[in-house]
């Protein structure tokens, strides 16, 4: 599945940064904080639909902000072998 992930190349997305941004992109920018900000919320008033740990909010190549399942994530958590004390 293709999609924007965050990293450090998506700064400007979450520092707001203005003068970097399109207008079409600050319309998406909007969206996705407000969806973490959404989940965020949820969580921490314990609302949140219960979803597998393998599902991450997302932003999709089509602009779409959806739940998906992260397909890396079983190759991620092998590293709880290596560094067992961090996870």
């Amino acid at each position: 599945m293709l999609g924007y992930v965050t990293h450090a190349t998506d700064r400007a997305l979450w520092a707001f940064r203005i003068p970097d941004l399109t207008t079409p992109q600050l319309d998406i920018v909007r969206s996705w904080l407000d969806a973490i900000d959404q989940a965020t919320q949820e969580l921490e008033h314990q609302h949140l639909k219960r979803r597998d740990l393998k599902e991450v909010l997302t932003l999709q190549v089509d602009k779409k902000i959806e739940w998906a399942v992260d397909v890396g994530w079983d190759d991620s958590m092998k590293i709880r072998k290596l560094l067992p004390g961090e996870m």
